[in-house]
């Protein structure tokens, strides 16, 4: 494990004790090209969350506790399509990137949530992008919301 994988080693111990299937991204080039791909789906802040007053297709929902937060993303997961591809990335630059089947990532919601107060999980087609904002704030972005 490098030093990089090693800022998420109870999330990736979890994941594997789990028979959970990911991969770790850590290669420079292609975590930029991740953040690339994320800063084209949707706009930024300048203090580098999603400007969701950008947005249409948004909903959002409010936590102060962990337990809130548990609920919101239970919630917030059934939104989710039910199958495909997303991409974990998170505020702390020097943390891999994770690619993993969305159910992958239903399953283990909140483990991922807590390895960074500010998490983006995205599907890289533009479907949707979640944002867990460290001010107490899920939300999520769907390109055909109705």
């Amino acid at each position: 494990m490098n030093l990089s994988s090693e800022l998420i080693g109870d999330l990736i111990e979890h994941l594997t004790r789990k028979n959970e299937l990911f991969d770790l991204i850590v290669d420079e080039t292609k975590k930029t090209k991740l953040l690339e791909i994320l800063e084209n789906l949707v706009p930024f802040t300048r203090w580098a969350n999603i400007d969701w007053d950008k947005l249409e297709n948004k909903v959002s929902w409010h936590f102060d506790t962990w337990q809130e937060q548990s609920s919101c993303a239970t919630d917030c997961i059934t939104k989710l399509p039910n199958s495909g591809m997303v991409v974990v990335v998170w505020s702390n630059a020097l943390k891999p990137s994770l690619s993993m089947e969305i159910e992958v990532f239903k399953r283990n919601a909140m483990q991922i949530f807590d390895e960074c107060m500010d998490t983006w999980v995205f599907d890289p087609n533009g479907l949707f992008v979640l944002e867990c904002y460290h001010e107490g704030i899920l939300s999520l972005n769907q390109a055909n919301a109705t």
